[in-house]
C-alpha cells in the first residue's frame, strides 16, 4: 500500500492504478505531453517503447474500450494500460519531459 501511494503521490500523469501482482499493474495514465497528441497507438508504439497494452482510451465521458490501432491520441486523453509498473513508471517520466 505505501508503494502505491508514493507512487501517486510521485507522478503527475498517473491517475489511478491497481497493481495486478508486485511487478505487474493496470494504470490510468493522463496525455499531456504535446509529442504524444495527434498520433495514433501505431505511431506512439507504447507496446515496443513501454512494453504497455493500451485497454481503453477516454476523453472527457466517451470510454473507447480495446481501442483500433489507428484511434487518435489528444491532449487530456487518459490512457489505460496494462504491463509492468517498471514501464507505466518510464511512461510517467517520459511524459514529464
Amino acid at each position: 500500500m505505501g508503494r502505491g501511494i508514493a507512487r501517486k503521490l510521485l507522478s503527475n500523469h498517473i491517475l489511478n492504478f491497481i497493481d495486478l501482482s508486485k511487478d505487474y499493474t493496470l494504470a490510468e495514465v493522463v496525455i499531456t505531453d504535446p509529442t504524444f497528441v495527434n498520433q495514433n497507438l501505431i505511431q506512439l508504439n507504447l507496446r515496443q517503447r513501454f512494453d504497455l497494452t493500451v485497454i481503453a482510451i477516454q476523453r472527457g465521458q466517451k470510454i473507447d474500450i480495446s481501442p483500433d490501432p489507428t484511434a487518435i491520441v489528444q491532449l487530456h486523453d487518459i490512457l489505460t494500460v496494462v504491463g509492468p509498473v517498471k514501464q507505466v513508471e518510464a511512461l510517467d517520466e517520459t511524459l514529464k519531459k
